[in-house]
This record gives structure tokens, C-alpha cells and sequence, in this order.
């Protein structure tokens, strides 16, 4: 059946008048500005031939795409209008799909295939019952299983090249085409070997196909198509891309100029290289350098090393050169590399005057972005330098867009679909390309924009997660706004606000959850720097102190937000834009608050983003709803606290700093305590206190919040201040029952000095307690040791009644001597002295001291 289906074919393998490695190369909707509305496609009808249904097969060509479309169709293929898709190849944005028997194929390994327009790229598509493989370049690029009924393909339909069919050879569509050039399609009954898939992909074989092959069939052309024979090494042979800027600059400014638009310095790497290089330079030759023979900078210098020659950019060592003898003689004066008009090399001086034209070499993976319109995908914003017009560089985009100067020195962006002009930017200066963040005039309506508004476009080679600087330089996110100029302009310094704000943003509503509706959960944090004073005649504490609440705003996005640094602190112009809560301090004593220092600030949590493919502004963007802000506030302030000294001075006082929200405020928005904190950030022990238990608490209702803590006495100081010097005192009253009985003025005078000297430190320790009606602890001492030094007087007045030794005791009164009453004759005054001094005193003073010191100690 096949050797009929060949003789049936005639001359498939054969062409008259060319060799064996020529090719038919098909060149569909090609041209600058050309594009036909009307269906453009290469036809083949196999319903001709009574060929037998493919169990399995492989489909192989080569593809080099000018422009690409929203679907690039490969080929199509149809054998029913209810299978229009028995097989159709194409590629959308950066994918390569396939359908197979109406049905789309999947894979197992999800690639981009990055299809870059002006590269020939060789594909190829193996079907078996169960299996689909893709070659790309000779190399398998991914597999998946057949998706679908499968079963064999049907060999009597009809192939088109370049174009979609809904049917049998009709249904096209002007929006899915392949604008480029195809060639070597191949149909073989059977699954290509990976050596043979390897062999076609370096044109090491002409690869024509058992079944079909677009080099012998004929095929019927429609539309807008042309065809030639190519040699078939041309397809695999690829040429450097060279772009030259044809304007005299320093080096440093070419190399600027080949750095902003995704290239570098050109530099050959081989004979024929440096020849195709300087066949660019000729038609340019009048405009570089016209009175000097030294045309063109190239991408090497030996200023690290005299000698030793190294590439731009990555530092290697330059393997080729061009050198005409005594080049280099330029010794360390000369380390900059040119290019004379008749394509030798010299070394020539680095120096700024010094100007020359520039080339610039770029990869075929080196493209642009164009940000400022509303592409409908990524895709779409790609943009390369692809060579001249009118003798000034161009930018053609991967679609239809195109942007070149006029002769007026006006760059124009045009649309080449509709070859309208979609925006104009003028600029006087020749050496100026449209590249960074630049004005445009509109010249139709676009976007939704009207006709003749000005809007800012962007072109550079920044990624999505790159910041682009207004020149188009890119430099890492993380250098934006860090207060250190990285963009050579100082754009990345500039605009520096955290905070964007949506159109309708209301400042002065609660940012409520969207969904739920639920109060908005305000986080507080209160941290004590320092206790300035502990007032406890007025029974207040001031204190020096921050109280932190955080939240979430969904309406806002933030930008700008470092990893691993401190809060980004908003500026005061956005703090008065956004909403922030408002509270009080309730017990506040007599309004005695100040406010130190006033910040807002945004953490970053989670959920970067990047900006909008469209967006010329290409900062760093961060939700709201997942980053948090927080206000802390610092105050100097005295806060009313109720003091309970029963157990002066032994006490603990439990005070309160007591926050409530704005009473608008109720309802909208709470204080949540579960990730709160309270926590006192100075020395624990104070004067005469120790700070203990800072902690956070609230009521039901969510609208108040209390910070609590404990002052507690340090008893070490009030036993040194009071309790020693009354014990001392105490002692001195004692020592008087020791003294003879004869000295009464000197044991009266001083029992009476203790008991005044105790009156007296009991007086100042009064008056520096408040005024309570309440009984204090030290009360309680001060009144028994007065109580002691007021027995010991009594006593000692009792003495001089009493017999001293059992001798009788008589009392002059009024110039007679009378003998004491009978029932004192019985004790005398050692007696009572030696009863006061060893019982009275040390029993009540230890049995007071156990209740005493048990009480304070229990409380």
C-alpha cells in the first residue's frame, strides 16, 4: 500500500534541477507591516489516496516564527467536520500544545517552551497508542499518555500548514496563523527512534517522511505565501545577533547603552564571526568616528591584567582576537578594545572623549518588556532589537507591536495589525532610545485612555521581580529605599511611601473583614520602660511607656517591605491617609499624660507579590490583609493606684493601667489578648519596690484592655529604716533599768528622750504615709514600743516608792516623813526594776514580734 501511495505521489522524493540537500522552505504572512485578513495556508488533501488508518506515526518540521498570533497553528489536520482536530500542533505564549482525535493532549511534566522569534526550531511528535512524545532540537522534551478515544489516525482528510480549520478545509481564522516561515514537514508511519529524531534536528538528514513530506508533495498555496529552496545546512547554521548603535559614545556610555536593552558589548569569538560583525559596521562606517580609522568598541579589556584580555560581563579570558601587528601597543594606558574599518583589532584609551560607535551582541533568549498597556497576558509584552529603519534602530515586539523613529527623531509605537499608530514619544537628542520609564503620547484611544493623553510606558530587560530604575536599569528589590543609592540615576531612592491606597479608601471607617463582618481584632502591646516615681501620699505611679496595637487593613497593599528588616516606618503624610484606632487611659490622675513619640509602622509577613505584568511601577507588593500594621505610641504618664497599706510596710500593691477604645470604635473593632503581651523592660527592683507580675487582661465586652502589676515593698529597706532604729531606741529605754536606783534623773531623762526621739521618728513616718482611717501594721509596732518606753517611765517613777532592799521607804511630804502604803511595803524596787528589765520587757517584745512578724509575713 505504501509503494502505491509513493508512485501515486510522483516526485515526493525528488525535485527536478536541485539537490538532494535542498529544502522547500514556506514563508507565510511575512513582512514588516503586512498582515492579510484573508485565510493565508498550505494545503494538502490525502483523500486522494486510499491510505490505510496510522496506528502510530511521527510528524516532524521545522519552524522560525516572525510574529507570533494568540494560537501560532503549526499544521492542521482534518478528516471530518466532526474531527477537525485529528491532529493539529501549535504553540500559545510560551507553551507547546498538541491535540490529538478532538482531544487536547496533557503531559506529565508541565515545560515552557520559550519560542523566540527569527530561530529555527526543529519539533517532533511521536504517536503511539498509548504514548505522545515531543522532540524539541533533536532533544525529547516532555511525554504524556494518550488523552482521548486514541485508536489510529484516519489518512484521508486534509493537511493545512499555517492555519486553523474548523472543518474540512474551511473555519479559518485571521487570529490563528503562523506568521514565519515552516519547512521539512514529514509525516512517517511509524515512531521515530531518538538517533533519528537527533539526525533530522542537526541536519544531518534531509528527513522526508514515509507518508508525506512538504519538499515533494504539492502542495496548493493560499494567500500570502511564498516559497524557496534553501540549502538544508542553512537551518542549522545560526549567525551572532550584532546591533549596531550607530552614534559616536565613550565606552562607558556604550556599554550602559548595550546593558539597558538586554545586551553586551559585542566581541566575536571567530574569524567569521568578526567578518559578519564588520559587515554591519559598513554601512555605518561614515557615522562612527568619520576622521579616525578606529571604528568600534569591542567587549574586552585588560585593565585588571595588562596583557591578559577579559570578556565584559563574566570576567573570561578572550580565547579569539584580531590583533594587527604592533596591536596592542597601547601598554596600561590603552585598555579598552576597538575595531578598525578594515576589521583588525587595537587597543585604544578608556577615556570618556574618546567616542566610537557601539554594537551590541545579544542572545536569541534577550528580550525587553514593554509595561504601561493592557496586554492581555506576559506574553505579549516581549520586545527585541532586531535591526533598523530608516537607518535607526528598531524594537519589534513578539506579537504585533513595533517601535522605531521617525526622522523627526520622534520613536513611534505602532500596530502593525492595524499599521496605526498606537503612541508617540519625541525627544531632540539622536543618542536617546526609548528605553526605562518614559512619557508617551497617546494617538488613539487605548487602555480606555482617551486619544492624546499622556501615559508613562517602561521598556527594560527587568524581570517581574527585579526593581527597574527610571533609566531601565534593574537592580534587586531589597535595594529599594534601603537609604543607599543602587541605580545609577538614584530612582531607587525616590517615592519611598510604603503605603498605596485604593481609589475610595475612607480613612476614617473601620477596616471590618470584608466576609465575615466581624469586629476588627486590635492586638495590644504594652511595654514599661521605667517607674519615674512611686507617689504614695497621692497614690499614684508615674511611669514611662509604649502601648503597641496591631492590626490588619484589607483595603490597603503595601510595597517596599525588606525581608529579615526592622518594621517599615510610615511616613506622617500616610499616617494621616490610613486608619488608625483611637483609645484612652482611664485612670489618668489629673490628666497628667504626655506623649513622647508617635510611629506607625508595616511588618512584612508573607504573600510577596509581584507587581502586574503591566505595571510600569515595578515595586514589590504586599496585601494588607496578610501584612500588619502596628502604632505604638510612647508616653510619659501617672496613673492613679488604690494603695491598701494594712500591711505597711510589708504591703504589695496591685496597680492598673486601664485602656478603653474611642466609644465610636464599640462594636467595630476589639482588643484580642490571645497573642497580647504586657512585659516591664527595666530593673525589677526599684528604690523601695520590686516590680512583679506584668500581665494583660480585658473585659467581656472587647472594648477595654488592663495592664496590671505589683509593687512590691522590699522588706530589707523598711526593716534597716524603721524597725532597726525602734529596736535601738527600745534598747536604750531598756539599758535605763540597769542604772542604780540613785540616778533617777538620769534613768528618767532618758526614758523620757527614747519615748520623744520614738514620738517623733513615729510623727515623720506618719506624715509620709497618706491619710487613711485604716490601722497599719507600723502602726501597730510604733504603738507597742511607745507602749514599752511608757511602762519603763512608769516604772521607773514607781521605783523611787518602793523600799529599795527591804528597808523601809518614807516620803517627806510637807516637811514630814511618811511611811508608804502597806501593800507596797512587800516589793521592792530592785524587785520591780529586775521583774521589768528580765520578764515585762523581753516576754512582750518576743511574744509581740511572733504575732507581729507572722502577720507580716502571711499576709
Amino acid at each position: 500500500m505504501w509503494f502505491l501511495l509513493l508512485l501515486a505521489l510522483g516526485g515526493w522524493h525528488r525535485t527536478q534541477g536541485r539537490g538532494e540537500q535542498q529544502v522547500k522552505v514556506l514563508s507565510l504572512q511575512r513582512g514588516l507591516w503586512h498582515r492579510s485578513n484573508d485565510a493565508t495556508f498550505a494545503r494538502f488533501n490525502f483523500s486522494q489516496f486510499g491510505i490505510e488508518p496510522l496506528p502510530e506515526f511521527s510528524v516532524c518540521y521545522r519552524v522560525r516564527l516572525e510574529a507570533m498570533e494568540d494560537l501560532n497553528i503549526h499544521l492542521s489536520y482534518a478528516v471530518s467536520p466532526d474531527n477537525s482536530n485529528a491532529i493539529m500542533i501549535y504553540t500559545s505564549e510560551n507553551k507547546l500544545k498538541a491535540w490529538y482525535n478532538r482531544r487536547i493532549q496533557s503531559f506529565t511534566v508541565l515545560k515552557p517552551f520559550e519560542c523566540y522569534p527569527g530561530t529555527w526550531y526543529h519539533l517532533c511528535h511521536t504517536f503511539s497508542a498509548t504514548t505522545y512524545v515531543i522532540y524539541v532540537q533533536g532533544e525529547e522534551f516532555t511525554r504524556g499518555a494518550i488523552l482521548g478515544d486514541g485508536g489510529p489516525l484516519l489518512v484521508n482528510g486534509t493537511l493545512i500548514l499555517g492555519q486553523e480549520q474548523d472543518g474540512v478545509s474551511q473555519g479559518f481564522d485571521s487570529n490563528q496563523v503562523l506568521r514565519g516561515d515552516i519547512a521539512q514537514v514529514s509525516f512517517w508511519n511509524r515512531i521515530l527512534a531518538e538517533y533519528e529524531v537527533a539526525s533530522l534536528a542537526s541536519c544531518e538528514s534531509l528527513g522526508r517522511g514515509g507518508v508525506f513530506s512538504s519538499d515533494t508533495a504539492d502542495l496548493e498555496l493560499f494567500g500570502d505565501i511564498t516559497h524557496q529552496w534553501m540549502s538544508l545546512d542553512e537551518l542549522c547554521r545560526s549567525s551572532p545577533r550584532y546591533v549596531m548603535l550607530p552614534e559616536d559614545r565613550s565606552i562607558s556610555d556604550g556599554q550602559l547603552q548595550c546593558h539597558l536593552s538586554n545586551g553586551t558589548l559585542a566581541l566575536p569569538t571567530s574569524e567569521e564571526e568578526n567578518e559578519y560583525l564588520l559587515s554591519i559596521v559598513k554601512p555605518f562606517e561614515g557615522l562612527c568616528a568619520p576622521t579616525n580609522v578606529r571604528k568600534l568598541w569591542l567587549g574586552a579589556t585588560d585593565a585588571e591584567e595588562e596583557g591578559v584580555w577579559r570578556r565584559d560581563g563574566d570576567g573570561a579570558p578572550m580565547e579569539y582576537n584580531k590583533f594587527y601587528p604592533p596591536a596592542p601597543n597601547g601598554g596600561v594606558v590603552g585598555n579598552c578594545l576597538v575595531m578598525r574599518s578594515d576589521g583588525a583589532w587595537e587597543d585604544d584609551i578608556c577615556d570618556e572623549r574618546n567616542k566610537k560607535c557601539t554594537a551590541c551582541f545579544y542572545r536569541v533568549s534577550d528580550y525587553l518588556r514593554l509595561r504601561g498597556l493592557c496586554f492581555d497576558n506576559s506574553h505579549q509584552r516581549r520586545f527585541q532589537v532586531v535591526g533598523y529603519l530608516w537607518g535607526k534602530l528598531m524594537y519589534r515586539g513578539f506579537y504585533s507591536l513595533l517601535i522605531y523613529r521617525d526622522p523627526t527623531n520622534t520613536w513611534v509605537l505602532t500596530d502593525t495589525k492595524t499599521n496605526r499608530t498606537v503612541a508617540t514619544h519625541a525627544y531632540g537628542t539622536p543618542k536617546h532610545y526609548p528605553l526605562g520609564r518614559r512619557r508617551w503620547t497617546l494617538r488613539q484611544t487605548t487602555c480606555d485612555r482617551p486619544e492624546g493623553e499622556e501615559v508613562e510606558l517602561s521598556l527594560s530587560p527587568c524581570h517581574d521581580d527585579q526593581y527597574m530604575c527610571q533609566s531601565g536599569e534593574c537592580v534587586d528589590p531589597s535595594h529599594r529605599c534601603n537609604l543607599m543609592t543602587d541605580c545609577l540615576d538614584g530612582s531607587d531612592e525616590e517615592d519611598c511611601s510604603f503605603v498605596l491606597l485604593p481609589k475610595g479608601y475612607r480613612r476614617h471607617l473601620t477596616p471590618i473583614h470584608p466576609v465575615t463582618k466581624a469586629a476588627l481584632p486590635l492586638t495590644p502591646h504594652l511595654d514599661v520602660y521605667r517607674f519615674n516615681a512611686i507617689d504614695v501620699i497621692r497614690m499614684t505611679v508615674t511611669i514611662e511607656f509604649s502601648l503597641s496595637l496591631t492590626w490588619r487593613d484589607h483595603r490597603l497593599t503595601f510595597r517596599n517591605l525588606h525581608e529579615g528588616s526592622k518594621k517599615a516606618i510610615i511616613s506622617k503624610g500616610d499616617m494621616d491617609r490610613i486608619w488608625i484606632p483611637d483609645y484612652e487611659y482611664k485612670n489618668i490622675y489629673s490628666g497628667e499624660l504626655q506623649q513622647l513619640e508617635n510611629i506607625v509602622s508595616v511588618e512584612r509577613l508573607t504573600n510577596r507579590s509581584a507587581p502586574d505584568y503591566n505595571a510600569v511601577d515595578m515595586d514589590t507588593l504586599f496585601p494588607g490583609s496578610e501584612n500588619p500594621l502596628t502604632q505604638t505610641r510612647v508616653f510619659f504618664g501617672t496613673f492613679g493606684c488604690d494603695f491598701a497599706l494594712y500591711y505597711y510596710p510589708f504591703d504589695a500593691q496591685l496597680c492598673l493601667i486601664k485602656v478603653e477604645l474611642d466609644p465610636d470604635l464599640k462594636g467595630q473593632a476589639v482588643f484580642t489578648l490571645a497573642e497580647g503581651t504586657a512585659s516591664y523592660r527595666g530593673p525589677p527592683n526599684l528604690p523601695l519596690f520590686t516590680v512583679k507580675d506584668m500581665r494583660l487582661s480585658n473585659v467581656t465586652d472587647g472594648a477595654s484592655a488592663f495592664v496590671s502589676f505589683v509593687l512590691d515593698r522590699r522588706t530589707g529597706i523598711a526593716v534597716l529604716t524603721t524597725f532597726v532604729p525602734c529596736v535601738l531606741i527600745l534598747l536604750v529605754s531598756w539599758a535605763t533599768l540597769f542604772i542604780r536606783l540613785e540616778a533617777l534623773d538620769v534613768r528618767t531623762s532618758m526614758s523620757l528622750t527614747t519615748l520623744l526621739v520614738l514620738y517623733t521618728f513615729f510623727s515623720n513616718h506618719s506624715s509620709s504615709l497618706p491619710a487613711t482611717a485604716e490601722i497599719k501594721l507600723i502602726d501597730l509596732w510604733f504603738f507597742f514600743i511607745i507602749f514599752l518606753l511608757f511602762g519603763n517611765i512608769v516604772v521607773h517613777i514607781v521605783a523611787e516608792f518602793l523600799p529599795r532592799d527591804g528597808a523601809p521607804v518614807l516620803v517627806k511630804t510637807k516637811g514630814a516623813f511618811l511611811s508608804p502604803p502597806s501593800r507596797l511595803r512587800a516589793l521592792d524596787a530592785n524587785t520591780l526594776m529586775r521583774v521589768q528589765r528580765y520578764i515585762v520587757i523581753p516576754v512582750l517584745f518576743i511574744v509581740f514580734n511572733i504575732y507581729f512578724w507572722f502577720s507580716a509575713f502571711t499576709a
